[in-house]
């Protein structure tokens, strides 16, 4: 059970049933993001699944040939178009983003992965017995948008890939791998898929206690008595594993992997999962600022000392509250 089985059986079934049918327009679509699963991970470097599908079964080969013979072409893909430069000297997070925030300016354009996280930010919505967590970096703007429409409740935690690191390599696989288990388990509907997941993580932060500290100190700090939890997207394994610790916290994602779509139907704000690149790659949200610690429950970032990073973040921030 795992990352490659519960991928191997999908993909497979998924392609017995595009290969044995005329493919109408939602089928094509469908092929396509699960091309784009694929191509998103080696884009980040993470090449083992595409590698263990291509060898095993010519998974991707086999989508190319069907998007190919239906008239279409694989979704693009959205990589950064540099590696990242980060500053050696750290920051509190919030002073930084305080800042950031007040650079605002009247400049305004139509940048679609904007558009889009404005869009989100609009769906999410406002209620004042609501905390909002934004998952950091790739609810930043929603963050800023919230901060600027209503200035309350709202909680910027750069809970990560890279804080999870410094609790012990492969933290993240392990509390994910819950989520596939899930899956293969056969948990079709949320409410039996939330209380698989969150109870085998609290099982798992038994492995990860000084994590579990850390992550419920940012927790019992918030006093609304509901948290909600706001994500860019994918798998929702942070969001889940908050809930696993807290009772009051729920969960929004922009979109999701096409395998999680029926599960988090009412979790999601679309389907579209072909943009989850697009909406991470912005300036703002990859090349403007990394985390680099949490002491004494303080963020601090180390920024880009790129000034053509910060002049675009800055566009991206005005247009994102223009």
């Amino acid at each position: 059970m795992g990352f490659f089985s519960f991928n191997e059986k999908y993909y497979l079934q998924k392609l017995d049933e595009f290969e044995d049918a005329k493919l109408n327009f939602t089928s094509l679509v469908e092929a396509k993001r699960l091309l784009k699963v694929i191509d998103d991970l080696d884009d980040e470097g993470y090449f083992e699944l595409g590698k263990y599908l291509e060898s095993k079964h010519n998974v991707v080969t086999r989508l190319k040939a069907l998007i190919k013979a239906n008239g279409e072409t694989p979704f693009p893909v959205q990589s950064l178009a540099k590696a990242p430069v980060f500053d050696n000297k750290e920051i509190e997070a919030e002073s930084y983003f305080a800042y950031l925030y007040s650079k605002k300016s009247s400049e305004r354009q139509n940048i679609k992965a904007v558009e889009e996280l404005k869009s989100y930010s609009e769906h999410i919505g406002f209620s004042s017995d609501v905390a909002y967590v934004f998952l950091l970096r790739d609810a930043f703007l929603p963050y800023l948008y919230f901060k600027d429409k209503f200035d309350a409740h709202c909680y910027p935690i750069l809970v990560g890939r890279a804080f999870l690191n410094d609790f012990g390599k492969g933290v993240d696989d392990a509390f994910r791998a819950h989520i596939y288990d899930a899956l293969e388990m056969g948990c079709a509907c949320y409410d039996d898929f939330f209380a698989y997941v969150t109870n085998h993580m609290s099982r798992t932060f038994e492995d990860f206690k000084p994590l579990k500290n850390s992550l419920k100190s940012m927790l019992d700090d918030i006093p609304q008595e509901k948290i909600l939890v706001v994500e860019s997207g994918y798998m929702g394994t942070i969001p889940l594993m908050f809930a696993s610790i807290d009772k009051r916290v729920d969960f929004t994602l922009y979109t999701t992997a096409p395998f999680l779509s029926d599960i988090y139907k009412k979790k999601i704000f679309c389907q579209n999962y072909e943009n989850l690149r697009l909406l991470e790659t912005l300036a703002s949200q990859s090349r403007l600022f990394k985390f680099s610690s949490y002491s004494n429950g303080k963020f601090y970032i180390t920024p880009s000392p790129d000034p053509s990073v910060l002049s675009r973040s800055l566009l991206e921030i005005s247009s994102m509250l223009g």
